[in-house]
């Protein structure tokens, strides 16, 4: 097993990076030998001591952890604090992020490709700030822009299925969605529902309730990783569709038997 770890070394609190490979029954003492030159310093995971006869696989060190040599060391938490309950998701749908999911609790979060953008997009036309979304506390949202730029473009887009009627067994074209396109003003809120778009430069964002987690996570069998299984999101069609089956194919029927030609095969024969 390969696992790529960081060592800080308590007495000059240097950070060194590593890639190790190891065996089943690699033990804390093993693995401080290969990293430090020798099994004298002790190795800190998260604060506590690990004990050096104790296989690695037991000491919870995952991929890209951090190990103390000597001390536990002081490794700044770089993981952002919890803001608060989900009350609404952003999803890319469309662009160079398609597949990222934000999720937003109650207040404004910025939209735009600025580093300091809670909501950080890629893409051609996408600005750089100034768009925002504003989560109430009831999950209800509406975006707005604060101000503008030459080049930059933000509209709303409400699509809905056609109305009924629209398709008939008949009729094979398929029939165009209903959108309605919504741009605001500098400082004019415009409500933002789930399942209705945003369309910023190239990204297609979607508005989504909030979605239970729906993951497998397990610890792998080799006490490194932690295998992931999360079951594929069908969303149905927004489309109504009518489908028209051909009719089931009629029973074959009985093959004649041929008489005639035994006869007169007899007849020539004679």
């Amino acid at each position: 097993m390969n696992l790529t770890i960081t060592t800080v070394d308590g007495a000059d609190g240097a950070r060194r990076d590593h890639l190790v490979g190891l065996p089943p029954r690699t033990t804390v003492a093993d693995l401080a030998e290969a990293v430090d030159g020798t099994r004298t310093r002790n190795l800190y995971l998260d604060g506590r001591r690990l004990d050096p006869d104790a296989p690695v696989a037991s000491t919870g060190l995952r991929e890209g952890g951090v190990l103390g040599l000597g001390t536990a060391g002081t490794d700044p938490d770089r993981v952002r604090a919890d803001a608060g309950p989900v009350l609404a998701e952003v999803h890319v749908v469309s662009g160079p992020q398609a597949g990222r999911t934000w999720l937003l609790a109650f207040g404004s979060h910025e939209i735009g490709s600025g580093p300091l953008c809670a909501i950080r997009l890629e893409g051609h036309g996408v600005p750089e700030g100034g768009l925002w979304v504003t989560v109430g506390a009831d999950g209800s949202a509406h975006w707005h822009r604060t101000r503008t730029a030459p080049g930059d473009e933000v509209r709303g887009r409400v699509a809905a299925p056609p109305p009924d009627g629209a398709v008939t067994a008949l009729r094979r074209t398929r029939p165009q969605r209903v959108t309605t396109e919504r741009t605001a003003a500098p400082g004019q809120p415009v409500p933002w529902s789930p399942g209705e778009d945003l369309t910023v430069g190239s990204v297609l964002l979607r508005m989504s309730a909030p979605v239970e987690a729906d993951a497998a996570v397990s610890r792998s069998a080799d006490g490194f990783g932690i295998d992931y299984n999360r079951p594929p999101r069908i969303a149905p069609h927004l489309d109504g569709e009518r489908v028209r089956l051909p009719s089931p194919p009629a029973a074959p029927g009985k093959r004649p038997f041929p008489t005639a030609m035994m006869m007169l095969t007899s007849l020539r024969t004679e």
